[in-house]
């Protein structure tokens, strides 16, 4: 059985209470509660559903500032473009 490569229930729970301590009125907070809800954040999606523009800047302050292990992935649509998506990740053991 692999592990999934996304935070687990539990994990989740932990980024609920560092997002806690992040002021409401930040675009970090907003970053933070749509990944911990959602399953994926695109650039567009931060765009339209969080009025973000610099998705990649809010990624970065989340990792360094609060070690939330976001990674990325690639998605392909067929007939679309491919575009990546950042995702609450497994903490490194």
């Amino acid at each position: 059985m692999t592990k999934s490569k996304y935070a687990s229930k539990k994990e989740l729970a932990t980024y609920r209470r560092i997002l806690k301590g992040i002021p409401e009125d930040t675009q970090n907070h907003r970053v933070l509660g749509y990944l911990i809800t959602h399953k994926h954040l695109s650039q567009m999606e931060a765009f339209e559903h969080l009025n973000i523009v610099n998705l990649p800047a809010r990624v970065y302050d989340l990792r360094k500032d609060y070690d939330v292990p976001i990674e990325w992935l690639r998605i392909k649509n067929p007939g679309h473009k491919a575009y990546n998506a950042y995702y609450i990740g497994r903490p490194e053991a």
